[in-house]
């Protein structure tokens, strides 16, 4: 298991990057994709047509969607597990083995305590910046007195007889680095959690928004709204209750060159 102090020691981007290097024969692989979830491997290959990620259970809830759907700051803990005892618990389904979220809900406060919990973040993020390419900045041409070319008859520039490349652009414009100026990520957390004599409550709200750093690229936007609550209705019944909100906008456009500069103006 992977508890909160564990895994806030090195601050993660989601829950999935959390796992990376805490528990032994789990490999993540991050994902290049804004908002995309990390590709976790626990087992061997299992099937050539199947998904073989691991099975992903929230708070006792089988969940369809990845990792980054869930909110690393509403996490408590992790549970990892796999072979016999994930089977025993979970059936065929867990032949990939399992994990399992616990999110909190306030139990661990005093009673009567109220906490308010406020994160912001925000960033820049550039994806083809350390691979731009140098661009011809100087031309063989001859150029006039105001530095226009020399054309001829045909319109076209006449080469300069020493065939130097001397002559500098009148005007240069670098399209691959307006393309890839970078963009800005946002990310807003708020979460409130209170503990009384006969029950808790969790309350959480998350907004993110990352482009990849492509301006052109819409990327992903992810609201997420998530209550727990529990209500003691004597020393050995308690009521809890879980509800979960997740609205997630993709733009599944190819993050490349070509389809980018073939988008329309």
């Amino acid at each position: 298991a992977v508890n909160e102090k564990l895994f806030a020691q090195v601050p993660a981007t989601d829950v999935g990057s959390a796992l990376a290097g805490k528990i032994a024969g789990v490999r993540v692989q991050p994902s290049n994709v804004p908002g995309g979830g990390p590709l976790i491997q626990m087992r061997g290959a299992t099937s050539l047509s199947r998904d073989n990620g691991p099975l992903i259970v929230l708070d006792g809830v089988f969940i369809e969607g990845s990792l980054g759907d869930i909110n690393l700051q509403d996490v408590d803990r992790f549970e990892v597990l796999k072979g016999a005892s994930a089977a025993t618990l979970y059936g065929s389904r867990a032949a990939n083995g399992v994990i399992a979220i616990t999110t909190k809900r306030g139990k661990n406060l005093d009673v009567g305590t109220t906490q308010v919990f406020v994160r912001t973040e925000v960033g820049t993020q550039n994806a083809y910046l350390s691979r731009n390419p140098e661009k011809a900045r100087y031309h063989p041409f001859l150029t006039d007195a105001n530095g226009d070319f020399q054309l001829d008859n045909t319109g076209t520039a006449i080469d300069d007889p020493a065939g130097i490349s001397d002559g500098v652009f009148p005007v240069y414009k670098d399209h691959i680095g307006e393309l890839f100026e970078g963009s800005t990520f946002l990310t807003q957390y708020v979460r409130l959690s209170s503990r009384g004599q006969s029950g808790n409550i969790v309350v959480s709200a998350e907004y993110q928004d990352q482009t990849g750093g492509i301006a052109l690229h819409d990327g992903n936007q992810r609201l997420n709204i998530s209550a727990n609550a529990d209500q003691y209705l004597g020393d050995k019944v308690t009521l809890s209750t879980s509800l979960k909100f997740i609205n997630d906008q993709t733009d599944n456009r190819p993050r490349n060159i070509r389809t980018l500069t073939m988008m329309d103006p």
